[in-house]
Order: structure tokens, then C-alpha cells, then sequence
């Protein structure tokens, strides 16, 4: 991702660790959204696109973890500390 730092620390941390990589790979289909670096434009493509995904989740906290059906249904938000690896697992795997 080339977006924002947070985002960034929590691609390092969590995201491209073999941990992650491992359980993501036999258990989740990853859908990374990513902002640019610089900030939203108001009134942009990606600013309006950004906006209709935080309604449909729910989700004001950057960077976030989302699980959801297939059919993209929310099932849950992960919470905490998204750039602690133990967390994000423990998380994922009490679904």
C-alpha cells in the first residue's frame, strides 16, 4: 500500500507478516483499499468512493480490518491495536 502511515505501520506489522500471510491465504479473500498519501480531496472520485464504503461499515478508524461474506455483508469490525499482530490474529481466530 502506498497510502498513509498508519496504514503503512500496519501493512508491516500485520499485513506482510507469514503469520498473517498464511491464515489469510486458507482462510480470507483480502480486498485492500487504499488512500492516497497526500489526503482526500474533497468532492473526488476517491473521496466519494471512501465515503460510501465508511457508511456501508461503519468505520471512521484508518487503518481498519473489516470481515464480511462473500456477498460483503459485514460480519465484524477487528478492534484495537491493528498494527499488533497477536491482536489481529486473536481476533481472526475466534470468528
Amino acid at each position: 500500500m502506498n497510502g498513509v502511515p498508519p496504514a503503512k505501520k500496519m501493512d508491516k506489522k500485520v499485513i506482510d507478516t507469514p503469520e498473517f500471510e498464511k491464515y489469510a491465504e486458507q482462510n480470507l479473500i483480502l480486498f485492500l483499499i487504499d488512500l492516497p498519501g497526500g489526503g482526500l480531496v474533497i468532492n473526488s472520485k476517491i473521496f466519494q468512493d471512501y465515503e460510501k464504503f465508511k457508511n456501508k461499515y461503519q468505520s471512521n478508524a484508518l487503518p481498519s480490518l473489516i470481515l464480511t461474506e462473500n456477498d460483503g455483508t459485514k460480519i465484524k469490525t477487528l478492534k484495537g491495536k491493528m498494527f499488533a499482530l497477536e491482536n489481529v490474529m486473536k481476533q481472526l481466530k475466534s470468528e
